[in-house]
Parts: structure tokens; sequence; C-alpha cells
């Protein structure tokens, strides 16, 4: 049977074990808004609102800090998808084995994404979560820190206007 050869999303030659800072987007599966939903009046009045599940996706991600060397500086729980900015702290050195194809970020995104899949999976075993791997966005400069960073506190106000916005609910679970 021959299979695609999909092209990866990771920067071609770029290390990633080594230390920097990474903005990281996680979809869910045909980006549906699973994790929280976005309720209020923009700019002032806007609030997210949690699901069961974007309860379990906030409590991994909070857990990250004392699992990986980094350092969370902010993060945002959409309805259909979650956004990160980190500081990655620990640089890996030396030669790894052949078995050590995945970075350490890889590593960390697996975790977060699995951990999480499996505890809704308690709640929904035919649940599917996530959607095939993950979008990444090394920084390089301060001025592009910050934009980031106030985008990410920004996002909830600006929902309406997303192109991952939809009106209909999808598949919130109701517990």
């Amino acid at each position: 049977m021959n299979l695609p050869n999909r092209k990866s999303p990771r920067l071609h030659g770029y290390d990633y074990n080594q230390d920097g800072a990474y903005f990281i987007t996680i979809c869910t599966d045909r980006r549906r808004q699973l994790f929280s939903d976005i309720t209020g009046a923009p700019p002032n009045d806007v609030s997210v609102n949690l699901t069961a599940y974007g309860d379990i996706a906030k409590k991994y991600i909070q857990l990250l800090p004392q699992k990986y060397d980094i350092i969370l500086h902010a993060y945002v729980i959409m309805p259909n998808y979650i956004h990160l900015l980190f500081l990655m702290t620990h640089q890996i050195t030396g030669n790894r084995t052949p078995l050590e194809t995945r970075s350490y970020l890889d590593k960390m995104i697996g975790y977060l994404k699995m951990n999480i899949s499996k505890e809704i999976h308690q709640i929904n075993s035919h649940e599917k979560v996530w959607q095939r791997s993950y979008h990444d966005s090394i920084i390089r400069s301060e001025k592009k820190y910050l934009h980031i960073w106030n985008y990410i506190q920004n996002n909830p106000m600006v929902w309406q206007y997303d192109c991952f916005y939809s009106e209909q609910n999808g598949s919130t679970p109701a517990l």
C-alpha cells in the first residue's frame, strides 16, 4: 500500500530541542468547539467559560512547567483550539540515538494531547479530540513576543472575527 508522503509542519533544519520562546496552537478535530464558550460583548464584557473538557485541558496545561523545563507565559483555551506561549529553558545536548527522533517540543505537545485525550476518553470513549499535529512559531524578537502575548490576551474578545469562529456549538460536552 502506497501512503502519501506528508510534509512536516516543523521548520526544516531548526533544532526544537534548543532554548527559546515558542507560540503553539493546537486545534480540535474538525475544529469542533469542545473546550469553551465565549460569552459577553466585546471589548470589556467577554468571558471564556470552560466546558468539562476545557477544565481538563487547563489542568494539563498548568502541569506543563512541572513536567517540562518551560516557563509558561500565557495561554488561552478557546472553543476549538488552544494557544500556548512559553519559554523553553532546557537545552538537550549530546548525541541522540536513532530512536530519539522526537524533539523535546514534540514530546511535550504529545504529553499534553495524550493526557487531555486520555482523561476525556474516561468521560466519552468515542470522542476524537485533536486534529493531527500542531502549529508552532519560533519567537525571535521581543517585539514579536509582545505581539503574540497581546494576541493571546485579546483572543477571546475577537473570537467572532476569528477564522475558526462558528456559531454552531459543535459537540461541546454538557456535563
